[in-house]
């Protein structure tokens, strides 16, 4: 540490020429338990009280990570880095825990929701695939019938069967999805 020339006392011109001192780093020490935010919040208010400086230090020096010799914790390492996170900027405490919290949930709901997300779609194509050429199959072979009645009333019958179908595609429409509702 270095006190210039007349820092304590102008008048009297004290000291008379700049000194060197050696002098110990200040550390602000926690567990590695401290929860996050509060080593957050610790690092703000020590650098809102001492980050103005004072007549030996300049501004911005404390706290810093220099001169520390034990491990930073994870938090004050951030903090000192890049500043206050965001979150913890917007969000009250009480919110801040609930989402790290909710974070240990929700990254594994994700990993699964997300490839099902992908896949539900190719299924229900499929299943809609599966009802309409299953109706068709029906429609193909009533439309044979037709075709190969032999008289009158064997075509009636047929007539009459081909609109039981007919109506029980339409009920289908409305089941269906909406891409396959335009193929009935």
């Amino acid at each position: 540490m270095r006190i210039p020339r007349g820092l304590l006392d102008l008048k009297a011109d004290l000291p008379r020429e700049p000194i060197t001192l050696m002098a110990p780093a200040a550390l602000l020490v926690c567990r590695e338990t401290l929860h996050p935010r509060a080593v957050e919040q610790i690092l703000t208010v020590a650098q809102a009280v001492h980050g103005t400086g004072s007549l030996l230090d300049p501004p911005g020096r404390f706290p810093t990570s220099d001169g520390v010799d034990v491990p930073l914790h994870d938090a004050a390492d951030s903090y000192l880095s890049r500043g206050e996170s965001f979150l913890s900027r917007v969000l009250p405490y009480w919110a801040l825990r609930w989402v790290i919290q909710l974070r240990v949930l929700l990254l594994p709901l994700i990993a699964i929701w997300v490839p099902l997300f992908k896949f539900l779609p190719w299924l229900l194509r499929w299943r809609g695939n599966r009802v309409l050429e299953r109706h068709y199959a029906l429609l193909r072979d009533a439309e044979a019938a037709v075709a190969a009645a032999a008289g009158p009333e064997a075509l009636r019958q047929e007539l009459i069967r081909l609109e039981s179908l007919r109506g029980q595609i339409e009920g289908l429409a409305r089941r269906l999805s909406l891409p396959h509702q335009r193929d009935v």
